[in-house]
């Protein structure tokens, strides 16, 4: 949908802006997704999780949705409320048609939960390739281990 350069956050906007009087359901997600997207590189979390909420019905793949609102909650300290996101998702009925994105909102409901002293139910740890890695908010790379020393940290190695 929008060309994206790194840095040029001004030209996405505009090209977003352009796009929206006539917009179909899908352009309507993407052009969500990308203003999300936007606001989470400026780091305003709430701007993001705003937008992700009000576009939902846009969205084809509900997991998606959830994960990034999860990660927005989680970005602005509330992962209580991103945990309860994640686990609210439609993320069983979704995995044949969204595996990846299912895969991911795996990754991080088990990173919460751990974050938060709660350990991850191991058939969904189990599930999570050992040499899987996922970007965080901030866009810091996570693997596996961070969902283990989180774990670890909170006295529940396993």
């Amino acid at each position: 949908m929008a060309p994206y350069r790194a840095g040029d956050d001004a030209e996405c906007q505009r090209i977003l802006d352009a796009a929206v009087p006539n917009a179909n359901k899908r352009e309507r997600s993407e052009i969500a997704s990308w203003r999300a997207r936007l606001c989470d590189r400026a780091g305003d979390f709430a701007a993001a999780l705003n937008i992700m909420t009000a576009a939902q019905a846009d969205f084809d793949c509900q997991t998606y949705v959830a994960l990034r609102r999860a990660n927005d909650l989680a970005a602005l300290v509330r992962v209580p409320e991103a945990v309860t996101t994640l686990r609210a998702a439609p993320v069983e009925q979704e995995r044949a048609a969204y595996p990846g994105m299912c895969r991911l909102a795996d990754f991080f409901l088990c990173l919460y939960l751990a974050k938060e002293g709660e350990i991850p139910p191991q058939s969904t740890l189990d599930g999570i390739p050992d040499d899987f890695f996922a970007l965080g908010a901030s866009d810091e790379m996570m693997t596996k281990k961070n969902i283990l020393d989180a774990m670890a940290a909170h006295g529940g190695d396993r």
